[in-house]
């Protein structure tokens, strides 16, 4: 397995551990399964975009042109596909907080990785 593939793998399971500790304390405090949904779509949403981001980062050439193009291109995509979802979520009455609180639950992640990385290649 790739260095990178390991760090995937770490973000992912770092992830899912932070959403489902938010989600439950979201139910707890918010008493609403829409809300404690909410928080695990919001963090499902967040690691679709990061496979594609992954995705995008190995099929990235010497080229710079093409390079270029196909990051924007990327980029609307990825960015459309949140505002699909989180719009669809919002319609069939799932609180955006939510979404967004999992979404960060993601980025939080990927905080922690790098703090945990960083301290383990300083000893």
């Amino acid at each position: 397995m790739s260095e990178f593939e390991t760090m995937g793998k770490k973000i992912l399971k770092i992830s899912f551990i932070l959403a489902i500790i938010a989600s439950l304390i979201a139910l707890i405090i918010f008493r609403s399964w829409k809300v404690f949904i909410g928080v695990l779509i919001g963090c499902g949403i967040a690691l679709v975009g990061f496979g594609m981001i992954s995705k995008f980062s190995f099929g990235i050439t010497g080229d710079v042109d093409a390079a270029t193009k196909q990051g924007r291109s990327n980029y609307m995509i990825r960015y459309g596909f949140y505002t699909v979802t989180f719009l669809g979520c919002a319609l069939i009455g799932i609180p955006v907080l939510s979404l967004f609180a999992g979404f960060m639950c993601h980025k939080g992640a990927i905080v922690l990785y790098a703090l945990m990385e960083g301290r383990d290649s300083n000893e």
